[in-house]
């Protein structure tokens, strides 16, 4: 809704009066079409008919015409459609709770509002086990216990933590979304940085792909000079597989009309051209129009490690339970007694080409330690002493014990690191994450890589591209890419240089694995902390 992606926008051409009664439209009125795939209830519902009456003022601020009306189609009720008239105070009112939400957002502590008053709300509501939670954390009771079958009874060392952490991860992300910079699609380029900025991008062809469609435009003016096989122009940050956005090249500087949004496809930096992959084509008449591309930026990665600590006290994952066993209650790991790496075994004579001449005895007890773990290991070393050598060996011992592996980290930089020790033994492995951020030598190991190498894919197709794989490496935030909804659990999830990463954040990778190794030096570099307020300062 918030996108005013609007399913169908007709134009008014004809009128056939009923009984002689007055027509609600009239020829030429634009009227935007909102389809729903359920049965109506009265003469639409509260949250329907607000959401058709904000495409009337997306069309109003789209087409500059006046646009009152919009309709509301019902599917299951054999198309039966109700005519959704606003007026000038449905549109003070949507200004008025819009003003309330940027309030509330500007706040750095946010109260919550008090609880629903009847039971029947919290029904289907998607978060009314975070809800208990919060209420718990405040000392209050959830009106409604019956209402939240999924949420974990937690008990007074549950609630302790999980507001100290809570605290601290709201404060690091109300000042890091204080000190971001402005990200309005529509924001004038002159206020941008020059490298998230493509301008003078004449769109020259439309042509479709599968089932999306690729707008390629051609660079105009040619005191941009092309430098670098992965960059448009010098020192751009748009590249292959960034978000951007277009719109038409502004001669008296006004605020630009967002037209196109998509994904780039191909960059030829040779002959100036761009391609952007869409779901829906422009208009014809814009062939030939000077665009300004531009790198979108989003900040809701931010709220990501309040989602990963809220999940693991609510049962949103399997290995809740027992992860707040390990975590929140420090119980110690547990280890078989296999001695998996004997001296003369393959799995042995496999370790010793990571290491060659350098491999030591301290090196083979820490990887037999972290094989035999059970539910988790830390691993611990000092700067030089081999610890991405040693983590790139568990990794491929794991492999070789037919593991599915997850392996995450703070930066792309470290995850690159591990997997780039893996080339050599052809082991293969899918790198999740922009490829603008992935080591070159790891770039055709992608997912984005892959899915770009044909111009459409089955679910079958995708599935099984999952299937062929047994490791994946992203950042402690690429978890929450659609892909690892497919992947369930792995057995192992390896961290590296996980004392540089908040703890909130490296929930949201334990909560995929049934066992765990963190890797990292508590000595050195420890978590950025933003936030004057945060008692992570006092740590």
């Amino acid at each position: 809704g918030f996108k005013g992606r609007i399913d169908i926008t007709v134009k008014v051409t004809g009128i056939q009066s009923l009984n002689g009664s007055q027509p609600c439209l009239s020829v030429g009125d634009i009227i935007p079409i909102e389809v729903k795939t359920g049965k109506i209830f009265g003469n639409g519902g509260l949250e329907h008919r607000a959401q058709s009456m904000m495409y009337s003022m997306v069309i109003e601020n789209r087409y500059h015409v006046k646009a009152e009306n919009s309709i509301l189609l019902y599917l299951k009720d054999r198309g039966q459609a109700v005519l959704v008239k606003s007026s000038k105070y449905d549109i003070f009112a949507f200004i008025e709770s819009r003003n309330k939400l940027i309030c509330a957002l500007q706040s750095e502590t946010q109260n919550l509002p008090t609880f629903a008053e009847t039971a029947n709300s919290c029904t289907f509501c998607p978060v009314s086990d975070a809800c208990h939670l919060f209420a718990l954390e405040n000392g209050q009771t959830f009106p409604f216990p019956s209402k939240i079958p999924n949420t974990l009874r937690c008990n007074s060392i549950d609630i302790e933590f999980f507001k100290k952490w809570n605290n601290d991860t709201m404060c690091e992300v109300n000042k890091s979304l204080k000190n971001r910079t402005p990200d309005l699609p529509a924001i004038q380029p002159s206020l941008l940085d020059p490298s998230d900025v493509i301008s003078h991008a004449v769109l020259k062809e439309q042509t479709q792909f599968g089932h999306f469609w690729l707008l390629k435009f051609h660079r105009q003016n040619s005191e941009y000079n092309i430098t670098s096989e992965n960059a448009f122009s010098k020192n751009t940050s748009i590249c292959v597989s960034s978000f951007v956005i277009g719109s038409i090249h502004n001669v008296d500087k006004k605020v630009p009309k967002i037209l196109l949004m998509g994904i780039v496809h191909e960059i030829n930096s040779k002959l100036g051209v761009v391609t952007i992959k869409m779901e829906n084509p422009l208009s014809d008449e814009y062939l030939g129009f000077e665009f300004e591309i531009k790198l979108m930026k989003t900040t809701s990665v931010s709220y990501l490690p309040l989602t990963f600590l809220t999940d693991l006290f609510t049962n949103k994952s399997d290995n809740s339970m027992w992860i707040r066993d390990f975590i929140v209650n420090n119980r110690p790991p547990t280890f078989s007694n296999d001695q998996i790496l004997q001296k003369d075994s393959d799995l042995y004579k496999e370790v010793t080409k990571f290491f060659g001449s350098t491999m030591s005895i301290s090196h083979i007890s820490a990887i037999n330690h972290c094989i035999r773990a059970e539910n988790y290991a830390l691993l611990w070393g000092l700067p030089g002493t081999g610890k991405t050598t040693t983590v790139s060996a568990i990794l491929y011992m794991l492999y070789l014990l037919g593991k599915k592996i997850l392996v995450t980290s703070h930066t792309n930089a470290a995850v690159d690191n591990i997997l780039l020790k893996l080339l050599k033994f052809d082991v293969p492995f899918l790198r999740i994450g922009k490829m603008n951020s992935v080591h070159s030598d790891i770039k055709q190991h992608t997912l984005d890589h892959i899915l770009n190498s044909k111009s459409s894919w089955e679910l079958q197709d995708y599935q099984n591209l999952i299937n062929q794989h047994r490791i994946f490496a992203t950042t402690c935030l690429g978890v929450k890419n659609s892909i690892f909804e497919r992947l369930k659990f792995f057995d192992v999830c390896i961290v590296d240089e996980a004392t540089q990463v908040h703890l909130p954040l490296i929930l949201g990778s334990l909560n995929l694995s049934k066992s765990f190794i963190l890797v990292g030096d508590h000595h050195q570099m420890s978590p950025l902390v933003l936030s004057k307020k945060s008692s992570l300062l006092k740590q």
